[in-house]
């Protein structure tokens, strides 16, 4: 089952929410502002070893944001690398300082993302730039996700501009969704003139900034859902673990559809041998995609099990 499995489907990377906590308080972020909780650093380890038993070549871990853990953060990186898999992080930036960045830099094909969800690039961005100078100072080449809302659209190219002066690899430009706490939010959801936009504006600056320049916004509903649903096997899907240690669809917020334990080696490898778990991904990713477009159900900020069209687990 496991070969036939990975025929189908290729599981690229593990995300792992080392905690829910923040330092940020986002008014649109895509978290929850439920209890605050940490993985515990053996519970880590245990899922680290089941993701490498089964071959996910990498592993990045996120929150929250994960910078509030740096030692752990670290070690686990380090234990990651002893187990063959490239580790890496999702952070916003504003907790790493000279000695943070040393200590990544220490470790070996470490990938940081750095996360730019800001509205006002004048004032919220200063910690997050200065994070990325001290990657940059011991040769660190982070990535960038630029988070693209209806409201920062027009600052797009002064965003560009104010990074590009880093040393960067890639900036990628995402789609807001209203989920988690920024449920309420739907007046940043990107209009179809947004989206023709940011595809004018990324155009007009490609080949012009010195990193590559990925976007990845979607101009229409339909296209984005063909483009999941139509992809030729191997598919490659991300394997999400929650703070509680669970097994989740894309993002927080879908804390009541969790399929199962990360850290139970035998529970892990069921859930992965069983092709229905691909398909309940790609269904929250679906769902996922139309509220980034607008298409949400009135009353809940969660996926619900009625929009991944769930069905259980034999």
């Amino acid at each position: 089952m496991k070969d036939q499995i990975k025929q189908d489907y290729q599981i690229a990377q593990a995300d792992i929410e080392i905690t829910n906590i923040c330092n940020l308080a986002c008014s649109y972020c895509r978290g929850s502002n439920g209890k605050q909780k940490n993985l515990s650093k053996q519970t880590v380890y245990k899922i680290l070893e089941n993701i490498a038993q089964w071959e996910i070549p990498a592993t990045i871990f996120n929150g929250g944001e994960p910078g509030i853990r740096k030692a752990d953060l670290i070690d686990f990186a380090k234990f990651a690398s002893s187990l063959g898999l490239r580790p890496g992080m999702y952070s916003n930036g504003t907790l790493i300082d000279k000695e943070f960045a040393k200590r990544i830099s220490e470790i070996e094909n470490y990938r940081a993302v750095i996360s730019i969800h800001s509205l006002n690039p004048k004032k919220d961005l200063d910690k997050t730039y200065a994070g990325i100078k001290y990657l940059n100072s011991f040769g660190v080449i982070p990535e960038i996700f630029l988070l693209m809302t209806s409201k920062n659209v027009n600052n797009l190219e002064r965003l560009i501009g104010d990074i590009s002066e880093n040393d960067l690899s890639k900036v990628s430009l995402l789609q807001f969704a209203p989920v988690g706490v920024g449920y309420n939010y739907k007046k940043f959801v990107l209009s179809t003139q947004n989206r023709i936009l940011i595809h004018q504006k990324v155009k007009s600056l490609e080949g012009n900034v010195p990193f590559e320049l990925n976007c990845a916004v979607d101009l229409t509903e339909k296209e984005a859902l063909d483009k999941l649903r139509n992809i030729e096997p191997p598919k490659k899907v991300t394997l999400h673990i929650n703070s509680d240690g669970m097994i989740v669809p894309f993002y927080a917020g879908a804390e009541d559809t969790v399929l199962g334990k990360a850290y139970d080696s035998a529970e892990f490898t069921e859930i992965l041998s069983n092709p229905l778990t691909y398909e309940f991904f790609e269904n929250a990713m679906c769902a996922f995609v139309k509220r980034s477009f607008g298409s949400v159900e009135q009353g809940t900020s969660k996926i619900t099990k009625k929009e991944i069209e769930m069905r259980k687990l034999e």
